[in-house]
This record gives C-alpha cells, structure tokens and sequence, in this order.
C-alpha cells in the first residue's frame, strides 16, 4: 500500500510543485502572514516534514531559519544536496 501511495504522489507532484508552499497553508485557507502560526525563526533549525518541492523550506529560511531539513516520501525532492535513505528523500540547506 505504502508503494501505490509514494507511486501516486510521484505522478501527481508536478501538479502541487510549490503550489501549497508557505506561506500558503492550502487551498482556500488564510496564509502564514495572517495566521502567524510560526515563531521567530531568525537564527532557528526547522524541519519540514513532506517537503516536496523544496518551496516551503525557500520560505522558512527567508523567515531567518539558518539550519534547514525537509523529508518526504516521494522522489520529487530534488537537490544537490538531497539524498534517498530508505525510500525518502532527505534534503538539508543552511542558510546565511
């Protein structure tokens, strides 16, 4: 089951690429800005937990986040710092 639902994601990926990033928390719904959701991120480690295409974790570090980690599933996660572990991709990026 696990195989179909990465297989499916891979498939439809393109289709999300950075289209529900932060600061858009989804369709239809208020954005970060508005909700404030976040703390202070300046100087901060955050992970992002389905990273996907990278965008939310662009936003996390223009917030000031220094020490960036995305996971997820899929295959679409692509960096030149990425890696597979274990049939996820794993990306980190540091910021200045």
């Amino acid at each position: 089951m696990l195989a179909i639902n990465e297989a499916k994601w891979d498939e439809v990926a393109p289709l999300y690429y950075g289209g529900t990033a932060l600061p858009e928390c989804g369709p239809l719904t208020p954005t970060e800005e508005s909700l404030r959701l976040l703390p202070d991120l300046r100087g901060k480690s955050a992970l992002c937990v389905g990273c996907g295409s990278r965008h939310s974790l662009l936003y996390l570090a223009q917030q000031g986040a220094t020490d960036l980690w995305g996971i997820d599933s899929g295959t679409s996660t692509s960096s030149p710092r990425s890696t597979r572990s274990g049939g996820r991709s794993i990306c980190r990026e540091r910021s200045a």
